[in-house]
């Protein structure tokens, strides 16, 4: 009988040149609770679009070693919820993002500004709030099959 870790924690001064690393961390969480590879596939983009999100927007002024980030990553139920948590700047805009180009014609897309469309258009749910100088971004996804 195979044992699933229910729980991920990771604390980590992010920088794009860590993301990677630290996606690779959360997959190979989902890995030892035999999640299919579309799946992690799918998990994969989320998480690198999120951690990219944190070091551009909400750590664009703050030196490598000053860009802690909390990654939670939890199984409970039916769903999978991550949860990053960052101490920079607060997002304004809450929106759900949008992709406004001509599916005719390739050179219209947009040259940034995807990343939170992809992950709203992946994960189930979406939640942003800052609360005590911190900002909690939390991406939840219903299970899809297991491998095993």
């Amino acid at each position: 009988m195979s044992s699933f870790l229910r729980t991920f924690s990771l604390k980590i001064s992010i920088s794009f040149e860590n993301i990677s690393e630290v996606a690779h961390k959360i997959l190979d969480f989902l890995d030892q609770n035999n999640f299919d590879e579309e799946f992690k596939m799918r998990m994969e983009i989320c998480i690198v679009e999120a951690l990219n999100n944190i070091v551009k927007h909400a750590y664009a002024n703050r030196d490598a070693a000053d860009r802690p980030v909390e990654i939670k990553a939890e199984i409970s139920g039916s769903f999978l919820t991550i949860e990053m948590i960052d101490s920079g700047i607060s997002r304004t805009v809450f929106e759900k993002a949008q992709l406004k180009f001509n599916p005719n014609d390739i050179q219209s897309l947009p040259e940034g500004g995807m990343g939170l469309f992809l992950i709203e258009k992946i994960m189930d749910d979406t939640e942003y709030f800052s609360k005590d100088g911190k900002n909690f971004y939390l991406m939840k996804k219903r299970i899809s099959k297991r491998t095993g």
